[in-house]
């Protein structure tokens, strides 16, 4: 039986994707604080024990994506296929597992197109920017022969593109039935063999 710490971080971890959910679905500005109780089954009251305002919610979203968008820069990258191949690896088994995380892709890409967010927020947000991070590790990879030539900013931009594209995808779809990582790869190494 769980502990009653256990039991509320469950029931927060709930509210939190049943709010990034309807976010995501209904939009921000027309989710209320009800419809996220009501889409629960619990009291308001109760929702407002874990969160003081609708904002308070939005915002600990948020903090969870750029913590989620940090993950590739965490990883080595001495290897560029490896960087992106084994990011995309965990990125598809987790999501197999837990279906929010579709949401979540679908959520920070929101979030970047709204305009009324804290000074706080924005710049967190700018402290995050994948594309512009993986530019060097393509260059890397360029160098060694295993990535297409061009751009690297281009190339970077085409494969995030592509990954936000099918996340935001398996929300309407199968989260369980993902694309090849190979095919995926393709993007940065033109369909070269390793």
């Amino acid at each position: 039986m769980a502990t009653r710490e256990e039991q509320k971080a469950m029931r927060k971890k709930q509210i939190l994707v049943k709010a990034l959910e309807l976010f995501v679905i209904n939009g921000y500005h027309q989710t209320t604080i009800n419809d996220i109780a009501d889409a629960l089954s619990i009291s308001h009251g109760l929702l407002f024990h874990y969160f003081s305002s609708k904002e308070k919610l939005y915002e600990e979203l948020i903090q969870i994506g750029i913590i989620g968008q940090r993950t590739p820069s965490e990883h080595e990258h001495s290897d560029p296929y490896a960087y992106f191949y084994d990011f995309l690896t965990m990125l598809f088994s987790y999501t197999k597992n837990e279906p929010w995380v579709c949401y979540m892709f679908a959520f920070m890409d929101q979030v970047r197109l709204e305009r009324n967010l804290s000074d706080e927020i924005k710049q967190l947000l700018k402290s995050v920017d994948e594309v512009q991070n993986s530019v060097t590790i393509i260059e890397q990879g360029q160098k060694q022969g295993i990535f297409v030539e061009g751009d690297p900013y281009l190339l970077s931009l085409t494969f995030w593109s592509c990954v936000q594209g099918v996340m935001r995808s398996l929300i309407q779809n199968d989260h369980n039935n993902v694309p090849k990582v190979e095919w995926m790869m393709n993007i940065l190494t033109g369909g070269k063999k390793r």
